[in-house]
């Protein structure tokens, strides 16, 4: 199984995060000690500020010394009334340093999978300087006992991208009129179809920084679009990027 090490102070607010779990508004949350150690956890989601809703459950074991061992979440399902494996986290830790391992449940094989650990993903990676950086990625190449990185970043003139996530027009006017503002020496006639919202369709022209809207056809050629070939035609210069943080 893979594993993934942090540095001692972000381990160490990690695993006080796994066992606490800081309280959220419209959750409630009811804890079961053994002793002083939580031994489960349980989520319940607010309704209407009296009703609890089951939601989440998390199960700890613990090391020789105290320590953290496993978090284990299963999550309530509606359909089969009883919480279901989601997956575990697994801790071992090496002086000052934890490892964390990640397995899904497969609930095929009844059992707790490394198929998705073998791949590390890092949603956001903060350091100072470059330098602090590349140390970063280095020590994670060598826990990670691989040579290569795959490294997904903000696209760059002249080198070549490739296309991750979705992006979509759902006001096509306003949108449409940024465009014509932003390239005023663009004429087009667009007749532009919109399966799932059908207020974008109809036919927009665009003509010396402005547009203009219309449910009739008017005269000329037009060019047919749909919402998506229409999203590429706008953003396909713009090296468009959205931040993992949103996440």
């Amino acid at each position: 199984m893979k594993t993934l090490v942090l540095s001692v102070v972000f381990a160490v607010t990690s695993i006080v995060n796994a066992v606490n779990n800081n309280s959220l508004e419209g959750f409630a949350y009811n804890t079961r000690m053994d002793g002083d150690r939580v031994e489960t956890k349980n989520v319940y989601k607010v309704k209407e500020d009296k009703y609890l809703q089951n939601h989440l459950q998390y199960n700890y074991a613990y090391d020789a010394e105290g320590r953290v061992s496993s978090k284990e979440v299963s999550k309530w399902s509606k359909g089969n009334q009883r919480f279901e494996k989601q997956y575990c986290l697994n801790f071992s830790y090496d002086g000052g340093e934890v490892n964390v391992e990640y397995a899904a449940w497969n609930s095929k094989d009844n059992a707790y999978t490394d198929e998705e650990a073998s791949k590390l993903y890092i949603k956001e990676l903060l350091a100072d300087t470059p330098e602090a950086e590349h140390s970063l990625l280095t020590r994670i190449c060598q826990n990670m006992h691989t040579e290569t990185l795959d490294i997904i970043m903000p696209p760059i003139k002249d080198q070549s991208s490739f296309d991750l996530g979705m992006i979509r027009i759902i006001q096509a006017k306003p949108v449409l009129q940024l465009y014509a503002a932003a390239h005023p020496e663009e004429e087009m006639n667009i007749d532009l179809i919109d399966n799932e919202l059908s207020a974008n369709n109809g036919y927009y022209y665009l003509n010396k920084g402005k547009c203009m809207y219309s449910h009739r056809r008017l005269p000329g050629a037009h060019e047919q679009l749909t919402i998506g070939q229409l999203t590429e035609k706008v953003f396909a210069s713009e090296q468009a990027y959205m931040s993992l943080m949103l996440n």
